[in-house]
């Protein structure tokens, strides 16, 4: 009964919103990158890699190597999401990237009332979301643009959706400050049961400090249409050669810290750096949040 409750409670709204016109693909609000969830999802200036697909597409162009990166979390009961993305120089000012969202959630068994008491249907209430993005960045001097689109896909019990929607990004570097700017979802419409729906459209701006290759700070607002801002706070403190601590702050949804450590390859690997991240999120509704990365850079 307890799952039945939370799919009939959350899972609607985070595919319908509050009804028709109000937004969907709510999903794709969930911060991507084990990195950036620990820094409290400040990372629009500083982003790069694979996880720039999702924040600010400009800064790919930071992207010196082949980047693979895989995100694995479990918020609670059966939801669950994942990320996949890929990025890689494209020439000596250019860079390209791609990555895939998923997230699923098993609603278990529809049950009805009536007069006799509680039945159940038979019928499931699975959700299966999932976007597919590809960017591109180029970069002039200290300026950096980026772009990207992306396909989003949804199924809510059998209630299905897609759309298309674009992001624009860029960053300056004028060490030891960066500037980043970023718009999301430009355009973004889904149809879902002949009831249009708008896709959240976002613009997130933010400066950070960055102390050689030691200390990262930055702050970062997030607004988006029709609610309040969401301050984000974050910073990264290398520790050990090998080894990163992370903290942050996201006005939303709370504190956040994190740890990052990686390994040079040996022999026939050397060219291979694998690297594993790890953050925890505390949210008042949802409890603690865990959420893992692995990164390799060949």
């Amino acid at each position: 009964m307890k799952k039945l409750v939370l799919a009939m409670a959350i899972i609607p709204a985070i595919l319908f919103g509050k009804g028709g016109g109000e937004d969907t693909g709510e999903f794709m609000k969930i911060g991507q990158g084990v990195k950036a969830s620990a820094m409290g999802g400040a990372v629009v200036a500083s982003v790069d890699g694979a996880e720039a697909t999702y924040w600010n597409p400009a800064g790919l162009v930071n992207t010196k190597r082949r980047e693979l990166l895989g995100i694995y979390t479990k918020h609670f009961e059966d939801i669950k999401l994942g990320f996949i993305g890929y990025a890689q120089p494209f020439s000596k000012d250019s860079a390209i990237g791609i990555n895939v969202i998923f997230m699923n959630a098993d609603g278990g068994e529809e049950v009805i009332g009536d007069k006799n008491g509680h039945q159940k249907t038979g019928k499931t209430l699975n959700v299966e979301c999932r976007s597919f993005t590809f960017s591109y960045a180029k970069k002039q001097e200290n300026l950096s643009i980026g772009c990207s689109i992306k396909s989003i896909h949804q199924d809510y019990a059998g209630y299905r959706g897609s759309s298309l929607a674009y992001d624009i990004g860029s960053t300056i570097d004028i060490s030891p400050i960066l500037l980043g700017l970023c718009i999301s979802n430009i355009r973004g419409k889904q149809k879902i049961d002949n009831v249009e729906n708008k896709v959240p459209f976002t613009i997130m701006a933010g400066v950070g400090y960055k102390y050689g290759d030691m200390l990262l700070f930055e702050i970062d607002v997030e607004r988006r249409k029709g609610k309040k801002n969401i301050l984000h706070l974050g910073c990264e403190y290398h520790l050990l050669p090998n080894i990163d601590i992370r903290g942050g702050y996201d006005s939303a949804s709370g504190f956040s810290f994190g740890f990052g450590t990686r390994s040079q390859g040996r022999g026939v690997f050397k060219n291979i750096i694998a690297q594993i991240d790890y953050a925890c999120l505390y949210n008042d509704e949802l409890a603690l949040s865990h959420r893992f990365s692995l990164l390799t850079r060949f």
